[in-house]
């Protein structure tokens, strides 16, 4: 059982789909995020969730955060992942406090309304 699968354990579920963020990507995006089998969103989620947990944690991570970056790096290689509610704040959270690139900020904002949209699949209230 990998990280992600046991943070799954009896805790309310949330299913994420990369491809669904409506990232502004421009030609040159395209070839240098191209990752053979990874759809490009699901890149873009990634670098743009790395860059700005990493800038919070320059001296590096404590062990309750790294827990939960270590399932965050597994959820961000696949186009579509079931996670948690609580994981999905962490990282909400984390992408509000950090910095990132200006460049980055577009897809930043748009990481963050996607998460903020996620209800619960296991929770008809949202």
């Amino acid at each position: 059982m990998t990280v992600a699968q046991r943070a799954l354990t009896n805790a309310s579920r949330v299913t994420l789909c990369w491809k669904e963020i409506p990232f502004l990507l421009m030609s040159g995006d395209v070839v240098s995020l191209t990752i053979p089998g990874v759809n490009i969103h699901t890149v873009a989620a990634r670098l743009v969730a790395t860059e700005a947990v990493t800038s919070l944690y320059p001296q590096g991570m404590p062990r309750s955060d790294g827990s939960k970056w270590a399932v965050w790096q597994e959820l961000l290689l696949q186009d579509m992942a079931e996670t948690t509610k609580e994981l999905v704040s962490w990282l909400r959270d984390k992408l509000d406090t950090g910095r990132t690139q200006p460049g980055f900020s577009q897809w930043r904002e748009l990481l963050i309304d996607y998460l903020d949209t996620r209800p619960g699949d296991a929770d008809p209230n949202g």
